[in-house]
């Protein structure tokens, strides 16, 4: 990544630019809970389970590999009625 920093900045001075800046940031993102992997679970309204879906690559992965997440999302549980919203465009949104 540094590299490519490296490299933009002299491209850009090569152009011509007056000031090239490059600030340091510290993403905070959140990683996959081994411990706890993320999990969809679809159920009637008794409770009784229709379908579970594992967050996990469909081949199992491999060792090491990092899992699915969703990185800018908070941990925890989300709970609510299933929504059909077509493909999920602001259109389909917007016939709610």
């Amino acid at each position: 990544q540094k590299e490519l920093a490296d490299e933009l900045e002299k491209r850009w001075k090569d152009y011509g630019f007056d000031k090239v800046e490059k600030p340091e940031y510290k993403a905070l993102l959140s990683f996959p809970d081994t411990e706890n992997p993320t999990r969809i679970t679809i159920k009637y309204k008794n409770g009784t389970i229709i379908r579970q879906i594992k967050g996990e690559e469909q081949d199992g992965g491999g060792k090491g590999i990092i899992q699915p997440f969703l990185g800018y999302s908070p941990s925890g549980f989300a709970e609510g009625e299933l929504v059909y919203v077509n493909y999920g465009r602001v259109q389909d949104f917007e016939l709610l």
